[in-house]
């Protein structure tokens, strides 16, 4: 069984990341999060697989939403104001 103290290590850990980011970096997580968190369970399953890809590979974190731009249904205005509307 795993150590429950694992998962809040992550937490933290993930956390302490997010607030050591730049204005873009931050911006760029967050609309990145964005999207995992209103795809479907398949195209969330393929982010997530894309994401692991970029860091075995070394490659620098540029999100998935700089990747996609801005579409119709995702609410996204641009890139560089990639928040959802009321945001």
């Amino acid at each position: 069984m795993k150590n429950p103290n694992d998962k809040r290590n992550a937490i933290v850990g993930a956390l302490l990341a997010f607030v050591n980011l730049g204005e873009h970096e931050e911006r760029e997580f967050i609309a990145t999060m964005n999207l995992l968190l209103r795809v479907s369970p398949k195209k969330r399953r393929e982010m997530i697989e894309q994401l692991r890809q970029d860091a075995s590979r070394g490659e620098e974190f540029v999100g998935i939403a700089a990747r996609r731009g801005p579409s119709p249904s995702s609410g996204l205005r641009s890139v560089d104001a990639s928040f959802p509307p009321g945001c």
